[in-house]
């Protein structure tokens, strides 16, 4: 019985072993987090928690929850929340993966490491991360080590062996290890590390461990610099490198078929314009770009609808930032009780939770609440600052205010966590009158006859550049660069990512989702016109690119909410996602 029992426990621990994903560091522009099994933890409307897991639930699963403060400490503790330990938990299903509800804690459960066990219980007194084969784990503190690297090198994954060797990927070949220097310390003293590159592999560098037995702590850090001679700005697509653009619609139209194909022959039907941007690194991971367009033409008008609403996430952050008033940051609370937009729901009431409203929900309230924030002459003083002459946001997304209600914005005072004032700002009116330019395109339904010329308008390239400021702000030039915080662009590129609402290559089927790929993108969909904006990274073949489409299709020409998106503007998306990303 009991040589029984050992196979039948061998064969479980076999089968949980082969399940766990692995450990992945994301690219340098695009997030510097390290996510064990991409475990997220949220905060949720109601000030509760949610903890994402990458798999799908088990109805036979159960998951218990451990926290600790520091990674050198002990011991774990159940956690309780409400007085209720968290164990033996369900998981509630949310497309491929799984989240877990933690109520109302005492502490502040986000600076805390946090194991979550599956199938057992643990033992609190386990310590040994390392020794966990059926567990998920979140911690801020490797988060930060990862934070303060001066890496220059684009893309790595860190895979430890059992020798606690480091074998890091670089994208291109180094000339010498000479121009490597590595650095590693934990939270008692710096170590001296060995080092090569193994060029016949991947060209991969190779980091032993310190000597003398040393048995790694978990609170450490590692640190890269790679000597960099070159440097490239990005430049919002005014100066980019043009090569000949014919190719990428004979490319497109030789790949595809059926309605894609009908469409691409016939653009102007469509009002179909299409951007695509190639981005190439140098060896020290210094990014380049080249444009290609498809019937694009700044002057032919499309209604912008959500995808103008980034624009309003990196202009209240960069504009918290200008402030640089004490204790005042994303996460304050914003009162609005002299709001002209009566509250329709419960929300959080903060830069922070709106921006996350929008990104992965695409909120219209929240947007209308950064709108107040920003006010309509500095909204789009701003955005001209940053070198999008094309783009206009003359109102806000509601229904209930006309032109000239779009015009104010309301007093705001935001709070601290004790309900006390920091910072008051009076209501504005902008005394510009706005209106779109485009001499083409401005009136649009056969029937009812609706002037766009009082709506918000923008252009591929200027959609495409907001985006591309989450990932490349840095390579700005300065005059364009925003002023934004690391934590705000990791913030940015999480949610961004996170959204279910993704088109260009999946079609919105979360289901579909590529493991190797990280599609960042930001759509919008209204008056039959169909816009998505997509940045793509893919780890296997290293391709990345930004993508930005936008599609009319109204067959009958009226705006009556009748429009073929699912028959025709998503699969198209798709589509030329597909074939953009299948070109080498």
């Amino acid at each position: 019985m009991r040589i029984y029992n050992q196979i039948v426990f061998y064969i479980f621990t076999m089968i949980l072993l082969i399940c766990i994903p692995s450990i992945k560091v994301y690219g340098k522009d695009l997030d510097y987090i390290i996510k064990y099994d991409d475990v997220v933890l949220e905060k949720s409307i109601s000030n509760d928690y949610i903890l994402i897991l990458p798999n799908s639930p088990n109805k036979d699963v159960n998951y218990s929850i451990y926290y600790k403060k520091d990674l050198t400490d002990d011991n774990w503790n159940f956690l309780k929340s409400d007085g209720i330990l968290c164990n033996s938990m369900k998981g509630t299903k949310m497309g491929p993966k799984t989240m877990l509800f933690i109520n109302k804690t005492s502490f502040n459960i986000e600076d805390y490491n946090i194991m979550i066990s599956c199938d057992k219980v643990k033992s609190p007194t386990d310590n040994n991360i390392n020794d966990y084969k059926k567990s998920f784990f979140y911690s801020p503190q490797l988060e930060f080590t990862i934070i303060n690297t001066d890496a220059t090198i684009f893309n790595y994954k860190r895979i430890f062996d059992s020798s606690y060797k480091w074998n890091i990927t670089l994208d291109d070949s180094i000339k010498d290890i000479e121009d490597v220097k590595v650095s590693f310390r934990d939270s008692q003293k710096s170590y001296t590390l060995d080092y090569g590159i193994d060029k016949d592999n991947n060209n991969m560098l190779i980091i032993l461990p310190p000597k003398d037995g040393y048995k790694l702590n978990e609170n450490y850090s590692l640190k890269i610099d790679v000597k960099s001679s070159k440097k490239s700005y990005f430049q919002s697509f005014r100066y980019v490198s043009k090569r000949d653009e014919k190719w990428f619609g004979e490319y497109l139209k030789n790949n595809v078929s059926g309605t894609t194909k009908n469409i691409l022959n016939n653009p102007d039907d469509y009002k179909l314009q299409l951007l695509y941007t190639e981005v190439t690194r140098d060896t020290n991971g210094v990014p380049y770009f080249d444009s290609y367009s498809y019937n694009m033409v700044d002057e032919n008008y499309f209604y912008p609808a959500s995808s103008i609403k980034l624009s309003s996430c990196l202009l209240s952050l960069e504009k918290i930032n200008n402030l640089n008033i004490k204790n005042l940051d994303m996460y304050s609370t914003m009162d609005f009780s002299q709001s002209r937009e009566v509250p329709t729901r419960e929300t959080i009431n903060s830069i922070y939770g709106y921006i996350k409203n929008i990104l992965l929900y695409s909120d219209n309230y929240s947007f209308n609440k950064l709108y107040e924030f920003l006010g309509q002459e500095y909204y789009n003083e701003h955005l001209k600052k940053h070198g999008y002459n094309n783009t206009k946001i003359i109102h806000r997304l509601s229904k209930i205010f006309d032109y000239e209600d779009n015009k104010y914005s309301s007093e705001i005072t935001f709070l601290d966590e004790s309900g006390n004032p920091i910072y008051s700002q009076p209501e504005k009116y902008n005394s510009n009158n706005l209106f779109n330019t485009h001499p083409t395109g401005l009136t649009l339904g056969s029937c009812v006859q609706k002037d766009f010329s009082k709506k918000n308008s923008s252009s591929l390239k200027d959609l495409q550049g907001i985006l591309s400021a989450v990932i490349f702000n840095d390579y700005f030039k300065n005059e364009y660069k925003y002023n934004l915080t690391h934590d705000d662009l990791v913030f940015l590129r999480k949610y961004l990512e996170k959204t279910d609402h993704k088109y260009l290559l999946y079609g919105g089927n979360p289901y579909s989702y590529k493991k190797n790929i990280h599609m960042l993108n930001k759509y919008g969909m209204a008056y039959g016109f169909f816009i998505d904006n997509g940045y793509f990274y893919d780890d296997t073949s290293k391709k990345e690119f930004l993508l930005t489409a936008v599609i009319y299709a109204n067959k009958n020409g009226y705006l009556d909410d009748i429009y073929q998106y699912h028959s025709k503007s998503i699969p198209f998306l798709k589509e030329i996602g597909e074939v953009v990303l299948d070109y080498k």
